[in-house]
C-alpha cells in the first residue's frame, strides 16, 4: 500500500539512475507500471511512464481503512506539465487517445453529399455518390524534451516543491512550444508531423498586405462557411503580432472600434474567438472548424535520465527526457482556410 506523498517528476527521475534508492520513489514508480500496464506487451519501451490527465483524474483519494491506495492530486500538474494542451486542443481540436504506440489508420471523410433529394413512396433511396470514407495511415512521431540540473543545485533548494515547479514549468513552456510548431508547420518529414500551413488540399486566402484587413478575414469565413463549416466552432489561430496590429487597425473611425476586439477572457474577430501562439507563422493565419483537426496521443508520456551525455557521471547533473509521440491529421481539409500574403 502506498503512503500519502506529493508525486515528483524529480524522484522519479532519481530513481531511474543505476544504484539509486528505489524506496525514495515507489509511489511514483507504481503509477508508472500502472501506466505501462494499460498499453501492449510489445509497447512497454525503457523508461518511466507518468499517467496522462484522464488517467490522473481518475485517481480517487481513499482511505488506508477502506483498503485503499492513497493518491495524491500533485499528480495532475505533472501529467498536464508533460503533456500540456496546445492552442488547437484549446480551441477544440478532437483529441485521440490511443493504448499503444504503433501506427493506426484512421477514417477520414472526402467529398460532399451531392445526390441528396426527396422521394415519394415506396421509391428507393439513392445512393450517396459524393460522400467517401477513406482511410488514413496515422503514425507516431516522438516529440522529445530535456531538462537538466546538477546535484548541487537539487542539494541547495530549500523549498523542493518550489523548485520542481519552477522544473515543471519550463517543461511545459518547451513541450507546449514544440508540439505547437509542429502543428501548424510540420513539414512531416524528418519525424515531424505534417502541419496545417503545409498541408495540401486546405483552402487559401490571398491578402493584400502583411496584415489583412476586414474585409479579407471576412472572405476567410465565407470560404469556411460555403464548405458547409459550422462558424459557432470555428476559431482563428494567429502569431500574437498579428492579433496585436489587428487591434490597432481602425474599421470604424467615428465609434473607434478595430478588427479584433478585447471579449471576456480573450480577443474575437467579427465574434469568431482568437488563439495566439509565437508557434504560428508571422503574418500567417488559420482559420478552421477546428473538430476536423484530429490530435493522435500514443500511449503515455515517457521520462527517460540520459546517462550519456559527456562529463555527466563526473559533474552529478542529471538530464530528464520526456518523449510524447503524437500525430495530426486533418479529417475535411477545406474546413481550414489558411491565409497569407
Amino acid at each position: 500500500m502506498y503512503t500519502r506523498k506529493d508525486y515528483s517528476i524529480i524522484d522519479l527521475a532519481e530513481s531511474q539512475k543505476r544504484g539509486s534508492d528505489l524506496r525514495k520513489a515507489k509511489f511514483e514508480r507504481g503509477l508508472s507500471g500502472m501506466t505501462l500496464e494499460l498499453l501492449p506487451t510489445a509497447d512497454r519501451a525503457h523508461g518511466a511512464a507518468i499517467p496522462s490527465v484522464s488517467f490522473a483524474r481518475d485517481l480517487e483519494v481513499g482511505s488506508q481503512a477502506g483498503g485503499q491506495a492513497i493518491v495524491s492530486s500533485s499528480v495532475l500538474p505533472v501529467a498536464k506539465a508533460v503533456r500540456p494542451q496546445t492552442i488547437l486542443e484549446e480551441g477544440g481540436a478532437t483529441v485521440i487517445d490511443l493504448n499503444t504506440v504503433s501506427g493506426t489508420n484512421l477514417p477520414v471523410f472526402d467529398g460532399s453529399l451531392t445526390s441528396s433529394c426527396w422521394i415519394g413512396e415506396n421509391d428507393p433511396a439513392p445512393a450517396f455518390t459524393g460522400l467517401t470514407v477513406k482511410s488514413v495511415q496515422s503514425t507516431p512521431k516522438c516529440a522529445s524534451s530535456r531538462i537538466s540540473y546538477s546535484r548541487r543545485l537539487l542539494a541547495q533548494q530549500e523549498n523542493r516543491s518550489a523548485f520542481e515547479a519552477r522544473l515543471l514549468a519550463e517543461l511545459r513552456a518547451a513541450i507546449k512550444t514544440q508540439l505547437e510548431t509542429a502543428y501548424f508547420s510540420g513539414t512531416g518529414s524528418s519525424s515531424q508531423p505534417l502541419g496545417l500551413l503545409n498541408t495540401p488540399g486546405v483552402q487559401t486566402k490571398s491578402f493584400a498586405a502583411a496584415i489583412p484587413t476586414y474585409s479579407e478575414l471576412i472572405d476567410m469565413l465565407e470560404l469556411l462557411a460555403d464548405a458547409n463549416g459550422d462558424l459557432s466552432r470555428a476559431r482563428f489561430f494567429m502569431h500574437p503580432s498579428t492579433l496585436c496590429a489587428l487591434l490597432k487597425q481602425v474599421i470604424d473611425a467615428d465609434g473607434g472600434e478595430t478588427t479584433a476586439q478585447p471579449q471576456g477572457d480573450g480577443y474575437r474577430i467579427a465574434g469568431i474567438r482568437v488563439h495566439t501562439s509565437t508557434s504560428v507563422t508571422e503574418n500567417k493565419i488559420v482559420l478552421a472548424d477546428v473538430p476536423t483537426i484530429h490530435i493522435v496521443r500514443y500511449g503515455p508520456s515517457m521520462l527517460l535520465v540520459d546517462p550519456f551525455s559527456a562529463g555527466r557521471s563526473t559533474t552529478g547533473e542529471t538530464q530528464i527526457v520526456i518523449q510524447n509521440y503524437v500525430d495530426t491529421l486533418i479529417a475535411d481539409r477545406q474546413l481550414v482556410v489558411v491565409g497569407s500574403t
